[in-house]
């Protein structure tokens, strides 16, 4: 099925303010992460609007203007990380909380996560810490990264569980 021109329009103005994080994040020094975080939960804004998949489109949009307008690609690349967290979790979630205990869901989320962060570590640290990585800090950088996706896990689901029906009435409302 196809977008109305309703979902078009709020998809256009959230893409617009997506850029506008991710290019904010790339020219102010401070709250990067934050700022990253805003702009990946436009995309589980439009998981709302839409659905899962309509949502990944929206990514890829984002995600192929944000290659030509944001000047630090780094950002892009957290960006990115941060935005396919969210649609697997508003992709996969719902269902898996259906079928499955919270705890084995909280597995399939650190298991995803450290995944992809565990080789990132390894075979390209530069990405995270610049200069020599011992293996004690590597360790630590293993624990604080949990840690930093735990928080940025209950704090999406914190948003999304009290403004999440107020924006799907919101772009219901005519």
């Amino acid at each position: 099925m196809l977008l109305s021109t309703r979902q078009m329009a709020y998809l256009g103005l959230l893409l617009a303010i997506c850029e506008v994080f991710l290019y904010m994040s790339a020219v102010l020094s401070i709250n990067t992460l934050a700022l990253l975080f805003l702009a990946s939960c436009c995309v589980g804004i439009a998981c709302i609007l839409t659905s899962a998949g309509k949502g990944g489109v929206f990514f890829l949009a984002s995600l192929i203007l944000g290659f030509f307008l944001i000047p630090n690609r780094l950002y892009l690349l957290t960006y990115a990380g941060l935005s396919i967290y969210i649609l697997i979790l508003e992709g996969l979630q719902p269902r898996m909380l259906m079928k499955y205990p919270v705890w084995s869901v909280w597995l399939v989320k650190l298991g995803f996560f450290n995944v992809i962060y565990i080789p990132i570590l390894i075979f390209a640290p530069q990405l995270i810490y610049s200069g020599d990585l011992p293996s004690w800090m590597m360790v630590g950088l293993v624990l604080i990264g949990n840690i930093i996706m735990v928080v940025f896990d209950s704090l999406y689901l914190r948003l999304e569980n009290k403004f999440g029906a107020r924006i799907q009435a919101l772009a219901r409302r005519r």
